[in-house]
Formats: structure tokens, sequence, C-alpha cells
């Protein structure tokens, strides 16, 4: 199991924690992804694209934002409202142990992201690199971080 750049809950009560979102919505990033994505999507799409590059180049950001721009602002908005209904860490919990677990974070959530893992799924590999789109900023980076968790599976 890989997971890249998402943790095991979308929504928490503080910044402190592995989450995307938080519970009162007091950042407004809730609003931003549902409400907002309707109300001003080609903002919306632009700052999201430029959150998750390290290096937003209007080339760059433009890019992404044709991507992002190929979903529907209601698709959008209802799939970033599911979002914040779920929670898998009872799920990667239980894979503590019995399955080859990796997870691929940016580097702004080590702190958050690393004590949720050693607490809840101290044999993952960990690796922590650039932003959201780091596979795609940092592909030797984060092709060399997969080959060698594929390679200690293969090992096993």
């Amino acid at each position: 199991m890989i997971m890249i750049d998402t943790g095991p809950d979308i929504a928490g009560a503080t910044r402190d924690e592995w989450v995307w979102y938080l519970n009162d919505d007091s950042d407004g990033y809730s609003r931003s992804f549902t409400e907002g994505i309707i109300e001003d999507r080609d903002n919306v799409i632009a700052e999201f694209s430029r959150w998750m590059l390290e290096n937003p180049t209007l080339e760059k950001i433009t890019w992404l934002s044709k991507i992002a721009s190929q979903t529907s602002s209601s698709v959008a908005s209802i799939t970033n409202a599911t979002g914040f209904y779920l929670d898998y860490s009872e799920d990667l919990s239980a894979l503590e142990g019995k399955l080859p677990l990796m997870y691929v974070v940016r580097d702004e959530m080590k702190q958050a992201a690393g004590k949720w893992i050693k607490a809840n799924t101290p044999s993952a590999t960990a690796v922590y690199m650039g932003k959201h789109m780091m596979f795609w900023e940092r592909p030797k980076e984060f092709n060399r971080a997969l080959d060698e968790f594929l390679s200690s599976i293969d090992s096993k």
C-alpha cells in the first residue's frame, strides 16, 4: 500500500494533526473547495495548482489548472465534500505489520505525519519531500524512494 500525500483522516481539530480540513473550517479550506469551486472556479483552481507546487511557475500553474478544469465544479465540490467525512485511521492501523505500507508526504506535513505514523503504523516506510506534486516535480527522488520500497518487499 502506497499513500501519496494524504493522511488517514481528512479533517481534524488543529493543524497539528495530519489533516486537510479543520473540523470548524476556521481556515476556510472546506468552504473554498466545496462552495468556492462553484462560486469562483478559476481562482480556486489556480490557487490549488499553486499550492500543489514547489516551483509554481506560470507554465506549471496553467498546465495543472487545465487538468483540474476537466472536472466539473459540481463533481469537484461533491468529491471534496465527501472527503470531509472519510477517516481511514482504523483501516491503516489494522494493516500494521500485515502489509508493506509506504507514505510519501510533502515536507510541510512531516511533523504531524511522522507523529501519526510512529504511533499507528511504526513499521511503515515514510518519505518526505517537496509538496503535493512531488512525484512530478522530483521524479528521480520519488522513483528512487519507490524503487527502494518495492525492492524491500521483494527481499522479504
